[in-house]
């Protein structure tokens, strides 16, 4: 009998533990700023991808995108507009107004109002 009792107690003991460390180690992490400028809360959002600095806007269609159909016909004519090759464009839907586009490769985040953000990742 004393030693279910010895189990119960150190089982006990084992739970607390790990709920203190669970606890505290949740605690340290550190919690995500939104800013609400976008380069700055994706580059914080997705490690190793960056807005390109030097042309954060490349463009401002004057259009309200309200899906991805349109968002990829809207960056294939404005690949052919800047004459580059953009073989088989394809924008989805991120929600809130927002496109990611590809081009072979992902190439930019489209928003609903026009604006589009140039897109480095690492590989």
């Amino acid at each position: 009998m004393e030693n279910n009792y010895f189990l119960l107690i150190l089982v006990f003991l084992v739970i607390t533990l790990a709920s203190l460390i669970n606890y505290y180690d949740l605690k340290s992490l550190p919690s995500t700023i939104i800013t609400g400028d976008f380069c700055t809360d994706f580059s914080n959002a997705f490690a190793g991808c960056r807005c390109q600095e030097r042309n954060r806007f490349i463009t401002d269609f004057n259009t309200n995108i309200s899906n991805s159909l349109i968002a990829t016909n809207i960056i294939g004519n404005y690949y052919k507009s800047i004459n580059e090759t953009c073989n088989n464009p394809e924008c989805y839907d991120l929600g809130k107004g927002f496109y990611n586009c590809f081009c072979n490769e992902p190439i930019g985040v489209l928003r609903n109002n026009g604006e589009f953000y140039r897109i480095e990742c690492n590989t």
